[in-house]
Parts: C-alpha cells; structure tokens; sequence
C-alpha cells in the first residue's frame, strides 16, 4: 500500500514474564506460562474519553511472541501489522495520507486465515525483552533506566505478567522523569479472562492509563514455514 500512514501511538506498559531461578548443581525446569508460549495476533477495541467522539469506538492491533530462551522468557513485541488483504482497515484522507480508520475494524472471514496461518512479520519498530521469576511469584523483565540530569529525561521501561492461567495481567508500564519536569507514567494493562477455541484464542479487558478502556483477543498464529522463531 502506498503512501504514509497515521498510526496512533497505544500507551506504553509493562510486560514482565518470570522464570525458575538455576541451582548450583543445574538449571531447574523452566517454569513458562505454557499456555501463553507462542505468536499471537492482538486485536483492541476501545473507547478514548479525550476523542472528538468519546463514544466512538477505536481499534489497534500488534503482534506478540513469547518464548523460552535461555533459563528466560522472551517477549517480543511487533507494533506493525501487515496484511495482504488491508480491506476495512485504513482510509485515505481528504489530504490523500493514509490512516487507520475509525470504525471498530475487525477481521473478516479472508483476513482471519490470513493471520492465522500466512501472517508476516514486520520487524520494523519490534522490541524484546527478556523476562524471569516464576509461577507462583509471577514474571517480570529487569528495569532498564537512563540517568536523568539537569538536561535530560530519564526513561524507565518494565513488562510483566502476573496471576494464574486464565485470570492473567499482561502489563507494560513506562516511566519518564527529569530535574526540571514533572514524573510521567505511562501503563497498559491486558487482563485475561476468558479461552477459547482450546487455548488458541484469549480475549479479556484493556485499560490505558485507566482511561482507555475496551476489550482484547489474542489469536494464536502459526507462521509460514520459513518465518524465524
């Protein structure tokens, strides 16, 4: 498709994934949220009280994979979704820019066997982090901070995921603050409650920052042969 496109911006949050901790005489059994491992498309509807329409209902999606890697979880986040069939998707603005548009879009019959069985990864914006902990006290990725000073902003980003199979919180939160402003914090929280389709598919509630709220899915996707894992 061409053209640029006008993406909002979903907040940024936790996602914190925790494993068992090693023992001197080896590394104990990872200890995964197994019901999670895998790539899953996510799909949010949701109302935004600052829009022009506070009524409206708007729409993002992303892709996510989690995986063990090394003793750890790995969670990586692809921000970009790209689909062969685009339709109902994006609009083309008065100005000819291309934007998402703003009616609640969801898959149709066509675009759902896309994803979940053709779907590309675009890695452009992708971020990973790696995740530890355990079952019983929850996962959660190490808190990288840049120092702030009279002249720049620190910038704190963590994610986790906390609770039991099918009553999970899957958070990112995002932390910047300097000398000479105020502490601004940004979180995203993704509250399971419900499987379906014998655990391909998850849908629960959304909330950012506590003012967006909605509802989510998580489609489990199974990549072409030839996709690295």
């Amino acid at each position: 498709m061409s053209g640029s496109r006008v993406r909002p911006i979903l907040g940024l949050s936790i996602v914190a994934v925790l494993l068992a901790v090693g023992r001197a005489s080896g590394a104990t059994p990872f200890e995964s949220p197994e019901e999670l491992l895998g790539d899953w498309y996510v799909l949010v509807h949701y109302r935004d009280p600052g829009a022009e329409d506070p009524e409206q209902l708007l729409w993002d999606d992303e892709i996510w994979r989690l995986a063990p890697r090394g003793g750890r979880l790995s969670w990586t986040l692809y921000p970009h979704v790209a689909l062969h069939d685009d339709e109902g998707r994006f609009e083309t603005l008065p100005s000819g820019v291309e934007a998402r548009t703003t009616v609640p879009w969801s898959p149709s019959p066509s675009q759902l066997t896309e994803i979940r069985g053709a779907l590309q990864l675009d890695d452009h914006e992708s971020r990973t982090k790696s995740l530890r902990g355990s079952s019983q006290a929850g996962w959660r990725s190490a808190e990288a901070t840049r120092a702030a000073s009279a002249s720049m902003i620190a910038y704190q980003e963590s994610w986790s995921i906390r609770g039991p199979a099918g009553a999970r919180e899957l958070v990112r939160q995002v932390v910047f603050e300097g000398a000479r402003t105020d502490r601004l914090e940004g979180r995203t929280v993704y509250t399971i409650r419900e499987s379906r389709d014998g655990g391909d598919e998850w849908t629960g509630d959304y909330s950012r920052d506590g003012r967006q709220l909605g509802e989510f899915r998580m489609l489990r996707i199974q990549l072409p042969k030839g996709s690295s894992r």
